[in-house]
């Protein structure tokens, strides 16, 4: 789910829906813009009308572990174009 989830005020919902999809050996991959990033250069691109969530590494892992989820990878990559947050 690449630049999906941030567009959701009801995202624990969609997280909860893709938890009852996943088979016992299965993967959710996330990306979000990272909130960090952009506030760090003063950059206002991020704050788009059409984003209801604005994440921050830290939220969106809490998130994913409310959920009962384990983590395998989380990070903020793509600092030169794309600033994301990645989590598997």
């Amino acid at each position: 789910m690449r630049h999906y989830l941030e567009h959701f005020a009801t995202y624990k919902s969609l997280i909860k829906s893709l938890k009852n999809l996943l088979t016992p050996k299965g993967f959710i991959y996330i990306e979000v813009p990272d909130t960090n990033i952009f506030l760090q250069r003063k950059v206002p691109l991020y704050l788009w009308e059409q984003h209801r969530i604005f994440f921050t590494l830290c939220s969106l892992a809490n998130t994913i572990e409310n959920e009962a989820l384990d983590i395998i990878y989380a990070a903020s990559l793509g600092r030169s174009i794309e600033p994301s947050l990645c989590i598997l």
